[in-house]
């Protein structure tokens, strides 16, 4: 049981939020998280013993899925907290506005609410639990306040960049990802690397990066940063039209960046527009592919292929460069490799072979 439950504590009369001074560790904890990137921090806190009294975990409900039988997907958070016996709350189904903290927090003479991965604004009524904005901290995955959003690491890849960064930031009453800096840590970003991959490998080091916040909070809190609004940039949660293939913009990095990026969660889409009219256009999605020499081929216009069998890829022209699609699927029908898809829809293809999407 890694968790300890303080003894008998008063609640001292914080006053306004912002004036009381930050405490020293030992804190009371709660913890609000979801995915493995804040089961990484949680998991960091947690065998960290000095650094708290209690420790209480908050997540999303859990979700529910039919796949024949009914199943719930817990989230890693949850699953690490039932593990180890630590107490742990889910967000009620009236929302997160009807959540009151446990008794350890409210009467806690050095409270900490920690979030990461989380989805949540907390409320005011739950901040004011908490006496200083440095009671209140974030941990982000990019150099805020670039990426600002639900999707940072994500927009990273789609966006090339070569570097990103992490940031440990308090909670802003208001906005999402506004509050003040408290610790950033720049990163590389691997070349070819895909969204699970680079979350998996910087989740450790932000969990490092988080413990050595708390560890050292009152310095921190004494040397907090403003975000500088004119670095602003955005990161938004992931919606279906980010994928849709602009073949009239995007040349084949972006198309590989964006694969790479949101791959793992939904598919590059766009529609086959066949050359007789006896067929209808028909939605497709790449769920595979990568960058391939330009000199494969040489078509009219973006958006034309054509099946190579030597590489059993289908070849896509963009607006500069040539993509790979190594697994297609057409609407209403099961992923198929190149070679598969083809074989169903090379009766599309115009008179040179070629398929047209758009």
């Amino acid at each position: 049981m890694i968790w300890r439950r303080a003894g008998s504590l008063s609640r001292r009369p914080w006053g306004r939020r912002g004036v009381a001074t930050v405490p020293s560790a030992p804190y009371d904890v709660l913890f609000c998280g979801s995915d493995a990137f804040a089961c990484e921090a949680v998991a960091a806190i947690a065998h960290r013993s000095d650094l708290y009294r209690s420790l209480h975990v908050l997540t999303p409900p859990d979700v529910q899925h039919a796949w024949g039988a009914k199943r719930m997907r817990v989230s890693p958070v949850k699953q690490f907290a039932m593990l180890h016996n630590i107490p742990q709350t889910a967000v009620p189904p009236e929302g997160i506005d009807a959540y009151e903290p446990p008794s350890l927090i409210r009467d806690s003479h050095a409270p900490l609410l920690v979030t990461a991965s989380f989805g949540h604004r907390i409320p005011s009524h739950l901040l004011s639990h908490f006496p200083s904005p440095s009671l209140t901290l974030n941990l982000h995955p990019s150099m805020l306040p670039d990426l600002r959003g639900a999707a940072p690491l994500q927009w990273a890849i789609a966006r090339q960049y070569t570097h990103t960064g992490m940031s440990v930031q308090q909670l802003h009453p208001t906005h999402f990802d506004r509050g003040g800096l408290l610790k950033q840590a720049r990163v590389t970003i691997p070349s070819h690397a895909t969204y699970p991959a680079l979350a998996s490998a910087l989740a450790p080091h932000a969990a490092e990066l988080l413990v050595d916040v708390i560890a050292h909070l009152p310095a921190y809190a004494a040397n907090v940063q403003a975000q500088d609004p004119h670095r602003v940039t955005r990161a938004p949660k992931l919606a279906p039209r980010f994928s849709h293939i602009r073949w009239d913009s995007w040349d084949a990095a972006t198309i590989d960046a964006r694969m790479r990026a949101f791959g793992y969660a939904q598919p590059l889409t766009t529609t086959l527009v066949p050359a007789s009219s006896q067929f209808a256009p028909v939605s497709c999605a790449i769920h595979e592919g990568h960058i391939m020499p330009s000199e494969t081929i040489s078509l009219d216009r973006p958006g034309h292929a054509v099946f190579l069998p030597q590489e059993q890829t289908l070849a896509l022209q963009t607006l500069s460069g040539v993509y790979g699609a190594t697994r297609i699927q057409t609407r209403g029908k099961p992923v198929r490799s190149a070679p598969d898809w083809w074989r169903g829809f090379r009766d599309r293809a115009d008179a040179h072979g070629h398929i047209h999407f758009e």
